[in-house]
């Protein structure tokens, strides 16, 4: 088994260490020659958030724990790379989303950039299991990779037409390798395994199955892929989650037109892809969360001869945000203690650039959001699974998730500021 290099160790290192995330870490990787350094002087380069409080004792429990992780992989038949190494997905390492650290066992595809996903509701209809068994064959037969996520229904339909039809397949993962979830798929992992496949996730080795990981693992479906094929989903499903990335990304959606019999009986698992179809452009936008000059990359597939369609559509580069003139202080007016006694929070939106302090705050307020929210889903998650509920059926639940989303984003933009706020004043230092 390969070994973990010496710039994905340094990285794991500091994923282990608290208040240090994705922006911090994808910061430590622009930096040339980055491995060279040590931890600490790595962490003085980063925005003031991120290497707060960590001192000699943290910094040495994160070097252990990477090694455990590193040993856990060796063992498990897997590896760890990072955005660093040559094997890491060039699709993926193209998104706003890109995890620094992947864990993988199995093979990744060797032509990734022939990859789709094909994802989809947990209960579909008997036209949605023929329609991802086609489509998957489709694409297989075309030499492509078939991402999916592993779960119930569509999911588990497309890993097991790609490999009936001898085709390439990769499962993502919202979970360490330690484990499979649903544990009634634990053989249809193996088989990909067996059959040149993978297993990949962001999760570390002992990270159970959470229900905002799910959110990420969907994005980071569309991160693998040239676009996204929602097989079939209701108008609140998790399918969304990965179809809406795949937008952001400026990539396409494929969405296969309901038979007239789903249609005639209001299948509820048709719902998003009626609307995609032939809804007006402002609903659309609104279910995609995107602007209404995206809508052009939805592909309607209403018969075989569109398939051809989705293999000749390239991504063109990433849709960049509009400024905004909205002042940062702004941003919020609710106290996290009221954000679920008022309507549900806004997605907060940036500002030309602020004097640092400001950035701050704003900063310390979304994350009291995302922890408030982090804990609501926390609670929700475990009393779903002791009395047997489904999660994705509670609305409340769902406005959770769709705050959640818009929270880490404004985080992620705020971040990013302060970031480029640092840097120029290091510039302007004499």
């Amino acid at each position: 088994m390969t070994d973990t290099s010496t710039k994905t160790t340094v990285l794991l290192t500091l994923s282990m260490l608290k208040g240090v995330g994705p922006a911090a870490l994808r910061n430590v990787a622009q930096i040339p020659f980055f491995e060279e350094e040590g931890i600490l002087e790595l962490l003085a380069q980063l925005p003031r958030n991120a290497g707060a409080n960590i001192d000699a004792s943290a910094i040495s429990a994160a070097v252990a724990e990477a090694g455990r992780q590193s040993d856990m992989a060796q063992s498990a038949g897997a590896r760890i790379i990072s955005t660093a190494d040559p094997e890491y997905p060039s699709l993926l390492k193209r998104t706003k989303d890109d995890p620094q650290i992947l864990f993988v066992k199995g093979k990744l595809a060797e032509a990734p950039e022939k990859s789709v996903a094909i994802i989809g509701t947990r209960e579909p209809t008997e036209h949605g299991k023929i329609i991802a068994n086609r489509l998957t064959k489709f694409f297989v037969e075309e030499g492509w990779s078939v991402v999916s996520g592993l779960a119930l229904g569509c999911d588990a339909l497309a890993h097991e037409a790609a490999l009936d039809a001898g085709g390439h397949t990769v499962a993502v993962l919202a979970h360490g390798l330690q484990t499979v979830a649903p544990s009634r798929h634990k053989k249809l992992a193996a088989r990909i395994l067996e059959s040149g496949g993978a297993l990949v996730t962001e999760y570390k080795f002992g990270q159970e199955p959470l229900p905002t990981n799910f959110v990420k693992r969907d994005r980071i479906q569309a991160g693998f892929a040239q676009g996204v094929v929602m097989v079939q989903s209701d108008l609140v499903g998790g399918s969304l989650h990965a179809s809406r990335a795949s937008i952001g990304y400026g990539r396409w959606l494929a969405v296969p037109f309901p038979t007239d019999l789903d249609v005639s009986r209001s299948e509820p698992k048709i719902q998003a892809n009626l609307l995609l179809a032939d809804g007006t452009p402002k609903e659309k936008a609104a279910l995609l969360k995107c602007e209404q000059r995206d809508l052009e990359r939805i592909i309607t597939l209403r018969s075989k001869s569109d398939y051809a369609r989705m293999l000749g559509t390239q991504h063109p580069a990433e849709p960049q945000p509009a400024p905004v003139q909205e002042p940062i202080g702004d941003l919020f007016s609710i106290s996290p203690a009221a954000a679920y006694t008022s309507a549900p929070i806004a997605a907060p939106t940036l500002p030309p650039v602020q004097p640092p302090p400001k950035v701050n705050r704003v900063n310390q307020i979304l994350l009291e959001h995302i922890k408030m929210v982090e804990e609501q889903l926390e609670v929700y998650h475990r009393g779903f699974v002791e009395h047997g509920r489904e999660i994705d059926q509670n609305n409340h639940y769902q406005q959770l998730m769709r705050d959640f989303d818009q929270l880490q984003e404004s985080l992620r933009r705020v971040r990013e500021l302060e970031f480029t706020l640092v840097q120029e004043q290091k510039v302007q230092q004499p």
